[in-house]
């Protein structure tokens, strides 16, 4: 995994970044560098991310816990579970994460709203962050043919300055 530089700018410091990941395949290695490069800047990384194929429905087996201690371990940085994705829960659960750790929150596929009213899902998620990263897509850019949730929420929060990530493609594509 490569050393990546700490965000000058403090843009971040005592700020919440909500990161979208996709862990299909385990904790990706460009995950772990933008989340802990986040965190060792002084922000609050909340990690929302989507994981097989429950149905709109929750099930036990496909919980986003299962990847608390490899996210941990690959980032050098504390990570808590947040038992749920949206809604007081998620508030009230990233209200005890301190700022300069990692947030995982509960499997976003758990809510059929995600489709039926992605502009609503995309604003329950807005309140829980300051900035907004899609790391399930090459550095913040839309992913091709994405209309859901992920897009309302580019237009609600801002993405912070990531200049300082910029070979994190290149130099971050193997799966940890």
């Amino acid at each position: 995994m490569m050393a990546a530089a700490a965000l000058t700018d403090c843009e971040v410091e005592r700020r919440t970044v909500l990161v979208r990941a996709s862990f299909e395949n385990g904790v990706s290695a460009s995950l772990a560098t933008l989340a802990g490069t986040l965190a060792r800047s002084g922000a609050k990384v909340a990690v929302i991310a989507g994981f097989g194929d429950p149905s709109d429905d929750i099930n036990p087996a496909l919980s986003l816990r299962r990847f608390v201690e490899p996210l941990a371990a690959a980032t050098g940085v504390p990570v808590a579970f947040i038992a749920e994705s949206v809604g007081c829960g998620a508030e009230a659960g990233l209200d005890k994460v301190g700022f300069g750790h990692i947030a995982l929150l509960e499997n976003l596929r758990f809510h059929s709203s995600r489709h039926r009213d992605a502009r609503s899902f995309a604003l329950k998620l807005s309140v829980l962050g300051d900035f907004f990263v899609d790391a399930g897509s090459p550095l913040n850019t839309p992913s091709a043919g994405t209309n859901g949730w992920q897009n309302h929420l580019r237009v609600l929060l801002p993405a912070p300055d990531l200049s300082a990530f910029t070979d994190i493609e290149t130099e971050c594509s193997e799966e940890v």
